[in-house]
């Protein structure tokens, strides 16, 4: 697949308090033939990051079918890696 520029795909929208602001650095996941996945870091109003998913569909890169409700990747408590 050939990459093209096409400017912004998604922002949040502020809804889920941990997905205020911000979904960076995209990261492709190829679903299947119809659906990519974009693993992001969104940021809640502290600017705490936390990894969620935008799903696209593959043939219409600007259509989102899909937003993660939950973390996949979450905090962890102080000290630890995450």
């Amino acid at each position: 697949m050939k990459w093209r520029k096409m400017g912004r795909i998604y922002a949040p929208d502020g809804r889920l308090p941990w997905a205020k602001k911000f979904a960076f650095p995209p990261v492709p996941y190829f679903h299947n033939h119809e659906m990519i996945r974009m693993y992001v870091a969104f940021c809640d109003e502290n600017m705490i990051g936390r990894i969620g998913y935008v799903d696209i569909l593959a043939d219409n890169q600007s259509e989102v079918l899909y937003v993660s409700e939950k973390p996949v990747l979450d905090i962890s408590r102080p000290g630890a890696f995450d």
